[in-house]
């Protein structure tokens, strides 16, 4: 028969050793959620400064909260995996966000939901990170339908076109840089469009076509043009133009 003393050696050493492998357990496992994950490398830029293929989706109009299919999606070149967390500034009452991780490098897609409500209409530029480039999107007046129309031209180089302002490298580009464009109108309404933006700026318009038949679309340049050269914008489903940046 084994003597007393040498069980209760046993148990305490049994005792001793479950505690241990539960206090070590529970440290490893403390170790391991407190972690850090590491962060992503990528960019969202192009050569032109903007968010690369920015496809903006959705409605905006004044007053609507965002939902879900609020959102753009931008391309994204993974230099090396982990978590990203991307957000926009907040202009007129809404903005973007995103997060998750990459778990391969090379060019992905990601989409940033809207969140609010867009207090008032017109075209706004965001700003995303890392890299700051920037995107436009349009918001219209709630409740008003859009303009149907067609470019005088297109789908080839605009045939009416005026084109007013001077364009120069690292010169803001004000109210006075504007391109007038015939169309002819379809289905009466509200347009507000933009092009891309290109060598640091881009030309966006907004406003009423109340009658069917012929009229005038106005854009106006922004932005700070970059570099000196010739430089092709084409409004959405519409006629490409030429501007000249002069040094």
């Amino acid at each position: 028969m084994m003597n007393f003393e040498y069980v209760m050696q046993r148990t305490i050493a049994a005792i001793a050793a479950i505690l241990f492998i539960v206090v070590f357990g529970s440290c490893q496992k403390e170790l391991s959620f407190g972690k850090s994950q590491t962060v992503a490398g990528y960019s969202l830029l192009d050569n032109t400064g903007s968010c690369a293929q920015a496809i903006v989706k959705g409605e905006y109009k004044i007053g609507v909260p965002l939902t879900a299919a609020n959102n753009i999606v931008v391309t994204v070149m993974v230099d090396s995996i982990g978590s990203y967390s991307i957000s926009s500034n907040t202009i007129n009452g809404m903005s973007f966000s995103g997060k998750g991780a990459f778990s391969a490098v090379g060019e992905q897609t990601i989409a940033l939901t809207a969140t609010g409500k867009p207090v008032t209409d017109g075209i706004f530029m965001y700003t995303i990170g890392p890299g700051n480039c920037t995107f436009s999107v349009a918001v219209n007046k709630a409740g008003s339908s859009t303009a149907v129309f067609t470019y005088d031209g297109a789908p080839s180089s605009c045939t009416n076109l005026s084109v007013f302002g001077t364009y120069k490298a690292g010169v803001l580009l004000t109210e006075r840089n504007v391109i007038l464009i015939d169309v002819n109108v379809i289905r009466p309404g509200r347009y507000s469009i933009n092009t891309e933006l290109i060598n640091g700026f881009l030309f966006s318009g907004n406003g009423d076509l109340p009658t069917a038949g012929y009229a005038v679309v106005k854009f106006t340049g922004i932005g700070i043009p970059v570099k000196e050269g010739v430089f092709i914008f084409t409004p959405s489903n519409g006629c490409p133009f030429v501007i000249r940046v002069n040094q």
